[in-house]
Order: C-alpha cells, then structure tokens, then sequence
C-alpha cells in the first residue's frame, strides 16, 4: 500500500489518494471537471449572493446615518460583484494544484473511514469558491459580519426575491484570529443544499497589502522552499506586522470613538 507523504508532493499525494482513497477514480481528472463544473455552472447563485452583500452594505449605511454615526471608516468594496461583472471566475474558483494541496494538509490527520473524497469534498472544503469583502475600518468589518447572522430577516426587510436565496442552508459568521501567523479577519461561511459551501472573507484595507505578503510567503512554503524564523526573519516580522497592524486598527477606533464622545 501507498505511504500517505509526510512532505507536500503533488504527485506523490495523488498517487497515494489514487490508490487508498478513491481507487475507482483518478483525482486530477476529478478535480478538473469539478473546477469546470464550479466555473460554469454557479454563476446565477454567485450573482444573487453578491445582490445580497450589496444591499446588506447600503443598509447599513442608511442606518449609520440615520444614527448620525460617521460613515466615513465605511467605505467598502464587495470584490464578488467585480470579479462576477469582469468574467473572471478563475479567481473566484480554487486551483487543482491549490485543492489537491489542502486535501492533503486535511487528509493527513484522519482516520481512514473519514477521508474527504471528491464525493463529499463541496462540503468538507469551504473554500473552494472564495472572495472577499474589503471595509476601510476592522470596526465596519465587524458590523458588516455580524450583521449578516440574521441574513434571512435581511432578505425579507430588503425586499429581495426569497426564491433566489432558498438554496442556502445558512450563513455562518466567524471570526478568525489566528494568533500564530497574524491573521484577523471575519469569515463568512455560506452554506449550499447541494453541499456546496462559499467563502466571503471580510478584512480591512489596512491589512490587505499584509495579505498579499503573507501569502507570498505561504506560497514559498507549499512548493518546499525553505523559510526561516526567528529574530529578524522576514516570517517572524511578517507575523508581527499582522498583529501590530490589529492593535493600530482597534487604536484608532477607540480614539475615535473617545474624541467623538
């Protein structure tokens, strides 16, 4: 039997799931029809799910001025409605190289009657298709997250057409803070009746260049080359900008929020 690669190898992982997880299959041949079919077929729901994030934002706006709250730190892109108008799904869709890797990363620790396989891998992964939400403010990103827990009484107050949204099981809001590497951001995780789950990533402009950055570096470490750490080190400082860039972020609204008080 195949030995499951301790160290990342596209074809060496392939060659392992070929033969343990789904024998009757050919992975990348799996994943290749999968990425067609996510391309070309989930446009009508993407579109719909951007109308949403769109009136969501607008709402919130009229509701800050409404408050005479300052809408100034408001400012927000809803990249998902760009990138659907340009035609340009491949960035919305994940790699094969880029699945195959996080199957990998996930499959490595499992029990072998809990492996994710390209039947059950809409569900299991929740990225595969992805796209992001740019605010000028980590507050704003706040309010715009946790505003969409109510998602289905938003539908009905918005006035949009509920039949483009039954689809959707829920929308789930999280918040990521990973310590280790930096990272803050809210994550919404849109769940699918065919099991297809969306993510919309929901960050401020402050950190987005520190977005790039890092994943530059993620990606000098997913093809095997060497990365240090320690004093100095550009991952070490990477992820100290991370956290230095939240703390300034929460700085800025308490003073804020203290000069306007």
């Amino acid at each position: 039997m195949s030995i499951f690669p301790e160290v990342f190898n596209k074809e060496a992982y392939v060659s392992w799931h070929n033969e343990v997880v789904e024998p009757d299959k050919n992975l990348t041949v799996e994943l290749e029809n999968l990425v067609t079919v996510l391309k070309e077929e989930y446009t009508e729901r993407l579109n719909s799910l951007a109308e949403l994030l769109d009136r969501v934002h607008a709402f919130q706006l009229v509701s800050m001025k409404t408050n005479q709250e300052d809408v100034s730190d408001a400012d927000t892109e809803i990249l998902l409605a760009g990138t659907l108008r340009s035609g340009n799904l491949e960035s919305l869709v994940k790699s094969v190289d880029s699945i195959i890797d996080k199957l990998w990363r996930k499959n490595k620790n499992r029990e072998s009657n809990n492996y994710i396989t390209t039947e059950n891998i809409k569900s299991e992964i929740g990225d595969l298709i992805r796209s992001s939400i740019v605010t000028s403010s980590f507050t704003y990103a706040h309010k715009f997250a946790n505003s969409m827990k109510v998602w289905r009484e938003l539908i009905e107050m918005l006035n949009l057409n509920a039949d483009n949204y039954a689809n959707i099981i829920s929308i789930e809001t999280q918040e990521e803070a990973k310590m280790s590497n930096g990272y803050f951001a809210y994550h919404l995780d849109v769940k699918y009746n065919d099991g297809l789950r969306v993510e919309i990533q929901v960050y401020s402009k402050l950190s987005e260049i520190w977005r790039h950055l890092s994943h530059k570096l993620y990606e000098k470490v997913r093809i095997g080359d060497e990365v240090t750490w320690g004093y100095g080190s550009v991952a070490s400082r990477l992820v100290s900008l991370g956290h230095l860039l939240h703390l300034a972020e929460c700085e800025v609204q308490h003073l804020k929020s203290n000069i306007d008080s």
